[in-house]
């Protein structure tokens, strides 16, 4: 006859009981929610890291953008969906494809999410929760275009009033159509790309436009 040993035959110790699992389980599941806001912390980080990895390869582009077309900035619009120049100027995905080297992803924000006001047109063709990147073909957005718009670079409005104090280093040409980067109920940040063509965090609050649901 075969006989079949338990856990308790074999190291004379009681055998793993019932409550005990219970026990591992609730310990597991406290470990585990004492560590998920260090996981989220985490994975906030990291999405505002490659958020300004997307940036820095937008600033090349741009650079290259400008050494071919005269050290000029581009006509680009902001809100391609909203663009009513006569005729339309082409969206930042059109405008910087080219120098772009086929890394065009860079030009959605990890932490891209946008919600269509129940008026917007694009509700035709895209749900209420959608993103920038789907319906503009970017998640950022082409500052105060109106001042830059086909001025020479070092030469535009804003670089004659010495930006905003700094000089190009403070000039923001670049950003995130809204401050993505959010901490629960916080007010969310951006990153920026500056007229120095380097992108970094937002160093102060920036006042956030409306209507940005359309």
């Amino acid at each position: 006859m075969v006989r079949f040993y338990s856990a308790s035959d074999i190291t004379g110790q009681p055998a793993f009981s019932r409550r005990d699992l219970i026990v591992v389980v609730v310990l597991l599941l406290a470990g585990g929610a004492l560590g998920l806001p260090a996981l989220q912390r985490m994975s906030r980080e990291a999405r505002r890291t490659e958020c300004l990895e997307n940036l820095r390869t937008i600033g090349a582009a741009m650079s290259a953008y400008v050494e071919q077309n005269g050290r000029r900035w581009p006509h680009m619009a902001k809100l391609p969906s909203m663009e009513d120049h006569q005729p339309p100027w082409p969206g930042m995905a059109a405008v910087l494809k080219p120098f772009m080297g086929g890394q065009e992803g860079r030009l959605r924000c990890p932490s891209d999410v946008r919600v269509l006001g129940a008026e917007s047109p694009l509700r035709k063709r895209f749900p209420e929760k959608t993103t920038y990147f789907e319906t503009e073909g970017t998640s950022y957005e082409w500052v105060l275009q109106l001042l830059y718009a086909g001025q020479p670079v070092g030469r535009d409005p804003l670089a004659r009033a010495e930006g905003l104090g700094m000089g190009p280093a403070d000039q923001p040409i670049v950003w995130d159509f809204e401050p993505f980067h959010r901490h629960g109920s916080e007010p969310g940040s951006f990153n920026i790309l500056y007229a120095d063509f380097v992108a970094r965090p937002e160093r102060g609050q920036l006042a956030v436009p409306a209507g940005r649901g359309n």
